[in-house]
């Protein structure tokens, strides 16, 4: 058990010196299910399609057909916001293929943002 302890504490103090490159990017899309846009199939064909719900997690599709996840995004939001063009900001990571999204917005409209979110949660608690 103590030995477990150690280990614990090593690998977090391992992960918290290592530094991963970051960089702030814009980056416009299309969000849909994350097994349509690894086998770059066009699903699902409407917000109504059940295939909806078998989505464990959904991406930003970009213009070139790449992808990257949206990691810090609710799946209700995303869900939300499925087959919508949009554009989002945020600290991207290629080594993880992801972003962590500061705002996501459509035609300059804010649909979520982190911000908001935190604000929310915090209004909540009180």
């Amino acid at each position: 058990m103590k030995s477990l302890k150690l280990a614990t504490i090593a690998a977090i103090a391992l992960l918290g010196s290592t530094s991963f490159a970051v960089n702030a990017d814009t980056i416009s899309g299309k969000i849909v299910g994350h097994s349509c846009a690894h086998s770059k199939k066009s699903c699902p064909i409407d917000n109504m399609d059940p295939h909806i719900a078998l989505e464990r997690d959904f991406v930003l599709v970009m213009p070139n057909g790449k992808y990257v996840f949206l990691t810090n995004v609710p799946r209700d939001v995303k869900v939300r916001h499925a087959l919508e063009q949009v554009t989002i900001t945020g600290q991207s990571s290629k080594r993880y293929n992801s972003i962590v999204v500061d705002e996501i917005k459509q035609n300059n409209t804010t649909l979520w943002s982190q911000e908001a979110a935190i604000q929310e949660y915090e209004d909540q608690s009180v």
